[in-house]
């Protein structure tokens, strides 16, 4: 659920960069935006690779118990961080 709201999150803020004008441009065609939506974007992507993989894991019998706490505290990180 968290990685499903940071994909919310990101959605919302490219059509925000996309319809806001500064400077009689969008803001999303300032580099430094470009450069940190990718950023955001690659991060959740990630996030949401490990989250299939520790789902994926959760069906071994030998996987260790602890991923899922792992998996719920990376998820959280990534969450304040993106905010």
């Amino acid at each position: 659920m968290v990685i499903a709201s940071c994909e919310f999150m990101f959605e919302e803020t490219r059509n925000y960069v996309m319809q806001r004008k500064a400077f009689c441009k969008t803001v999303a065609h300032l580099q430094t935006v470009q450069h940190k939506l990718a950023e955001l974007k690659t991060e959740i992507c990630v996030g949401r690779a490990f989250l299939e993989n520790c789902l994926d894991l959760h069906s071994v019998p030998a996987a260790p118990r602890r991923l899922g706490g792992i998996c719920g505290l990376a998820s959280s990180a990534y969450l304040q961080r993106n905010q």
